[in-house]
């Protein structure tokens, strides 16, 4: 199902937003199956292509987080990342 798609991919992406400060910890969210950061964006982008039903937009919309997150070094998240989640929400389009 779509939406659970586009909130695992969230997730991931979540995961990977957050490594950086867990390792300084020494903990971590990753896998440790040996699958690698790169392994797992790919995963993530594959489940973001999945389009939500329109009745749920609202809830897909952290989805457009993931997809700007994903592959970027972290980042604190500005007025660039509201601005295309309202888009996102006025378009109909994640």
């Amino acid at each position: 199902d779509a939406v659970e798609d586009l909130g695992t991919a969230y997730g991931i992406s979540g995961v990977l937003r957050t490594a950086p400060f867990l390792a300084r910890q020494g903990r971590s969210l990753l896998p440790v199956d040996g699958t690698t950061e790169n392994q797992l964006i790919a995963t993530a982008q594959t489940l973001l292509k999945a389009p939500p039903p329109r009745a749920a937009m609202a809830a897909c919309l952290t989805a457009v987080y993931a997809r700007r997150d994903l592959g970027k070094p972290f980042r604190p998240r500005g007025l660039a990342d509201k601005l295309a989640v309202l888009n996102a929400a006025m378009w109909g389009r994640i």
